[in-house]
């Protein structure tokens, strides 16, 4: 192989490495809801208890429905909620999710999802991992999580209002997290954790948070469609192409996007040496 050549193929990876680098964002877990309660793209699972029914998404196509209690009420259990395992991202990543919620008329909260511990278990670490649930006594949507150099949660308002609201929470260990509520725009945010996330819980959930052992867990009253989970941050315009439906899950990382930027690197080196 001729040095030139060399020089161009390892200038083509290096753009790609760069364009797929530690914070840009890698679809990894995706629950859509069709035709199932299942991980369309990691290993996470999904098994739906028989309180959780379907009903119409923000795109038209199928969400998930879960209730506030199991029917008849009594303790929230098992039969309201998909169970599902095996996600634990260290480092940056980014959660993508649709809700909708009525105004229930209380003030409980109502939980998304929980990857983290539960608070009675004798699992739980002061390096926990993420949740998302609206707090009812003042309507605020609350993504929280820990990592051994502190945690906390980014909160922002939003309406009970019987509505499709989309929401990203990008996570980086220096600079903490940013939560995006139907748009690009910062809602709100958090200071840096100064490290990694880990230890997410082996018992995870959607549609509810803090199941298990003694905790009493808060169903989420309405529905969730598109969780996503991503390694890396969500760029702007990504966060903006999912919302407005230019791009879906599925299309991040956009392969277009790689190659443009190595073929790219090719021709300014051409250049170069012309």
């Amino acid at each position: 192989m001729t040095a030139p050549l060399t020089r161009h193929l390892a200038l083509a990876a290096a753009a790609a490495a760069f364009a797929g680098g530690a914070h840009a964002a890698n679809l990894v877990h995706y629950w859509n809801f069709e035709g199932g309660f299942s991980d369309s793209v990691g290993s996470g699972g999904g098994t739906a208890g028989v309180d959780v029914s379907t009903g119409t998404g923000h795109d038209g196509n199928t969400a998930a429905v879960f209730p506030a209690t199991i029917t008849g009420g009594g303790t929230f259990n098992s039969d309201g909620y998909v169970d599902t395992t095996g996600v634990n991202i260290t480092g940056a990543f980014a959660f993508s999710w649709w809700f909708n919620i009525s105004d229930d008329s209380a003030t409980d909260p109502r939980g998304m999802f929980d990857f983290s511990s539960d608070p009675n278990s004798a699992s739980v670490t002061t390096n926990d991992g993420p949740q998302a649930l609206y707090i009812g006594n003042n309507g605020m949507l609350a993504f929280r999580m820990d990592g051994s150099g502190g945690g906390g949660a980014a909160t922002t308002a939003v309406a009970e209002d019987g509505q499709w609201h989309f929401v990203v929470a990008n996570y980086d260990p220096v600079t903490g997290i940013t939560l995006h509520v139907d748009g690009s725009a910062i809602d709100a945010s958090t200071g840096g954790f100064g490290d990694a996330v880990g230890g997410w819980d082996t018992d995870q959930y959607l549609g509810a948070f803090n199941v298990g052992g003694t905790a009493t867990a808060r169903g989420l009253n309405g529905s969730l469609d598109d969780v996503a989970i991503y390694t890396g941050n969500l760029t702007a315009a990504e966060i903006d192409g999912l919302f407005s439906g230019q791009l879906a899950p599925t299309d991040i990382p956009e392969p277009g996007s790689l190659a443009l930027l190595g073929l790219g690197g090719l021709a300014m080196l051409r250049r170069r040496r012309a």
